[in-house]
């Protein structure tokens, strides 16, 4: 027998919040265990209830109240939905980057947007990612804000150091290649597990294919 899926839903506006609650209720595969306009209600009732998602509407929070949402991953076993109708790009952003699997647009074009938001749930639930494709230019933009601020961190020394690295070559071997001291190239490597808060090459490298700092191009350097 299918698991029901438990969900705590916190929307401030009656209308969305009580159409929520009658798009899950009619698939049969969820049981709303909270529903509240209270944020703070909402915090306790995710504290109580120990749902498996939480759907949280963004647009009436602040940008400090969105640290509630690091409180709910680090607190309890739920995902998390984001709703929003705004599409504050800052908001949105501090969401994603707090820990929010799936995003879904309130006021998103077409037909099957009940359809849609159930996706979004069921994603969350099986903790993958969901972006509503009418906000997802918003995400890559994040990425991109990510990458260059991790390329600006680093020096272009540091950067061509760690992609040497990531190719496979060793220490000795980058210094070759870069034509410095070996000992050049292990202060980059120590500037570089700091500037990216990591402690090791394998950490490093994890972090510059993320930030995409380091391309498979990159890991095939002969």
């Amino acid at each position: 027998m299918e698991k029901t899926i438990s969900v705590v839903i916190i929307e401030n506006d009656d209308l969305y919040r009580m159409g929520a609650l009658e798009i899950l209720s009619k698939t049969g595969k969820f049981i709303v265990s909270g529903l509240t306009k209270n944020l703070q209600e909402g915090m306790q009732l995710i504290q109580n209830l120990q749902p498996d998602v939480v759907v949280l509407n963004i647009d009436w929070l602040s940008l400090s109240d969105l640290h509630n949402i690091n409180i709910i991953k680090n607190n309890s076993k739920a995902n998390l939905v984001i709703l929003t109708l705004d599409r504050n790009k800052e908001v949105i952003k501090a969401a994603i980057n707090l820990g929010a699997n799936c995003c879904y647009c309130k006021n998103s074009q077409g037909k099957n947007l009940a359809e849609k938001f159930v996706e979004a749930v069921v994603s969350a639930y099986k903790n993958q990612s969901w972006i509503d494709p009418s906000i997802s230019g918003i995400l890559v933009e994040n990425f991109l804000d990510s990458k260059s601020k991790t390329e600006n961190q680093l020096s272009p020394k540091e950067v061509i150091c760690l992609k040497l690295i990531a190719s496979g070559m060793k220490n000795e071997v980058v210094a070759s290649r870069m034509n410095v001291a070996e000992g050049t190239v292990r202060s980059y490597l120590s500037n570089i597990f700091a500037k990216l808060n990591v402690e090791n090459k394998l950490n490093a490298i994890r972090k510059g294919i993320q930030t995409g700092i380091i391309t498979v191009a990159d890991m095939k350097i002969s």
